[in-house]
């Protein structure tokens, strides 16, 4: 007879196998992080934040597969992958994490609704205590409200708000920095848009 594994190593497998796929993606390798994802026993943890971090991972890997796909059919099927994923794993986030609003916002921006989206994001940022990170990523999606509506002088704003936070935040990269970047490059600012690239 063979023993059974313990309970602490099938939820370390949960979380180094999530892990290992969530790093396929980032490396553009969705196919492999597909198959990882799908080969991962999701009973081996009772924790709601990793099955909804497991969806969450769903939903960017079909999103990245939709966004390289260039087959329409199979475009349309993986979005519809990352709908179905991104709901699941809205059903699944504590209400008050960071993830809960972004996904939230996400879901709200993509039914045509950015005022809806602002307001909640909004709201959050008045709230005690919210984290230096947090905040850069609730700016970060604020811009994305402005930018749903052209607004791009506000879209700058924010992005400019969120990658400052970047600053103090412990991050290597800034998404936000990015993206403000670009829109000064598209306004024709090379030398602000260079500057802030090359920081």
């Amino acid at each position: 007879h063979r023993p059974s594994t313990p309970p602490r190593a099938t939820h370390l497998k949960f979380d180094a196998s999530l892990d290992l796929a969530q790093r396929y993606l980032i490396s553009g390798m969705h196919h492999v992080a597909l198959e990882l994802l799908f080969s991962i026993d999701t009973t081996t943890t009772r924790n709601p934040d990793n099955i909804a971090l497991y969806y969450q991972t769903l939903n960017s890997t079909y999103h990245g597969l939709g966004l390289t796909a260039k087959d329409p059919f199979l475009a349309d099927m993986f979005k519809e992958s990352e709908a179905f994923y991104r709901e699941r794993s809205r059903a699944r986030l504590k209400e008050g994490s960071i993830d809960y609003y972004t996904v939230n916002a996400d879901i709200l921006l993509r039914n045509g609704q950015p005022e809806e989206a602002r307001k909640m994001l909004e709201d959050r940022l008045r709230s005690a205590e919210v984290p230096i990170l947090d905040k850069s990523i609730l700016h970060y999606w604020i811009a994305k409200t402005y930018q749903e509506e052209g607004d791009i002088d506000r879209e700058i704003e924010h992005y400019a708000i969120s990658a400052n936070y970047d600053r103090l935040a412990p991050v290597k990269a800034s998404r936000s920095l990015i993206h403000l970047s670009n829109l000064l490059f598209e306004r024709g600012d090379i030398d602000r848009a260079y500057g802030y690239i090359v920081r």
